[in-house]
């Protein structure tokens, strides 16, 4: 039997006038699978703020994390992110990432430290130059019978007659980017594009439109959380494996010291024998199934295998994005999707190995088998 459960608690302070949020949050999860009862808490301590008009936006984070196996201390974790995105001319971005975690286990202690430094440019829509004729410059009035409007949106300028701007928005909404939107969502994107093209007045039509565009690009911020929430799940997957792998074997190796005893000394025993044999067959399941899982995580690096998924990790995206899209939607509780996120990709690894992992190839790794 598996049992899963999450208490979370945070509190946010927000100065609009300086451009600055902070939040103080705390975590606790317990989970218990089998004879393990595992416990993880600690708080965190964000704070985001922005520079020169917005165009500069850092965000300073830290977290402190004890986890329990049974009782007994497996590790502390202590991390620190900072990052930062600085906007130039509307069109070009430059994002710094640096993220240190240290790790105390009970076998070692680690420090890591990354560094991600990044470029991107946005493509603005192309625009024709025409000689400007000697006439007098049209007033707002004229501009609104004629049906015209310009407007910006993500660095993107849209412009022309109502029809024409509708069709442009039309093509970005029909992109490859948006063509997995979930169901739950389309269906909002889909209200908002029909009201969108009910109007025929250019200063109703552009706030229908920026609408209409924001409600369409959350799903494409949603994407890009995704990919990197998920990445930290990997990441810190594959630093617990160890400390895993060791109470797995060692809970394997107690069960079947228990069976032999019983077997031994009270061989007619056959309801308790049975139950050994089924607790004995279970661990052995799920230590076959952890070293297969350790063997694949040991390959992946974060976000890079988010980004660029082998066949299992496109195969967990796109089964859980939904799930995950809809618990964003609804609270924004990232806490509570890294563990949703950390469950799941066990559990779906888990039944993978099942098929593919070979018992025969088993072998005790830190007890001595005699």
């Amino acid at each position: 039997m598996t049992q899963f459960y999450n208490a979370s608690s945070a509190y946010s302070l927000g100065y609009p006038n300086k451009s600055l949020n902070v939040s103080l949050a705390a975590n606790a999860s317990y989970s218990s699978v089998g004879e393990t009862d595992n416990l993880t808490l600690g708080p965190t301590l964000s704070a985001t703020k922005s520079f020169f008009d917005k165009k500069l936006r850092t965000n300073l984070s830290s977290s402190y994390n004890t986890a329990f196996a049974n009782g007994e201390k497996q590790n502390d974790v202590f991390n620190i992110r900072f990052g930062s995105n600085y906007t130039v001319y509307e069109s070009h971005n430059l994002n710094l990432s640096l993220l240190t975690l240290l790790r105390d286990t009970n076998n070692q202690s680690n420090i890591d430290f990354t560094a991600t430094l990044g470029y991107s440019y946005t493509f603005d829509t192309f625009k024709i130059k025409i000689k400007k004729r000697n006439r007098k410059i049209l007033d707002q009035e004229a501009i609104e019978k004629l049906g015209r409007l310009q407007f910006r949106h993500r660095s993107v300028t849209y412009s022309g007659t109502i029809p024409e701007v509708t069709q442009q928005i039309e093509n970005v909404k029909n992109g490859s980017k948006f063509r997995n939107i979930p169901n739950q969502k389309l269906g909002d994107v889909n209200f908002l594009f029909a009201e969108l093209k009910k109007q025929s007045k250019t200063e109703p039509y552009k706030n229908k439109a920026l609408e209409f565009l924001d409600a369409l690009y959350s799903y494409d911020d949603f994407l890009k959380l995704y990919d990197d929430i998920l990445g930290q799940v990997i990441d810190r997957l594959k630093n617990d494996m160890e400390n895993i792998d060791y109470n797995l074997e060692k809970s394997l190796v107690k069960t079947k010291i228990q069976l032999d005893e019983t077997i031994k000394e009270t061989p007619q025993n056959n309801v308790e024998i049975d139950q050994l044999k089924e607790q004995l067959n279970d661990r052995e399941k799920k230590l076959i199934g952890h070293r297969w899982t350790k063997k694949k995580f040991d390959t992946y690096q974060g976000v890079a295998i988010v980004k660029k998924p082998d066949q299992l990790i496109a195969r967990f995206k796109k089964k859980e994005v939904s799930n995950v899209f809809k618990t964003y939607e609804e609270n924004k509780d990232l806490t509570k999707i890294k563990e949703y996120l950390e469950y799941q990709i066990i559990d779906f690894y888990y039944q993978q190995s099942l098929n593919e992992a070979n018992p025969e190839k088993l072998e005790l790794r830190y007890i001595d088998k005699n």
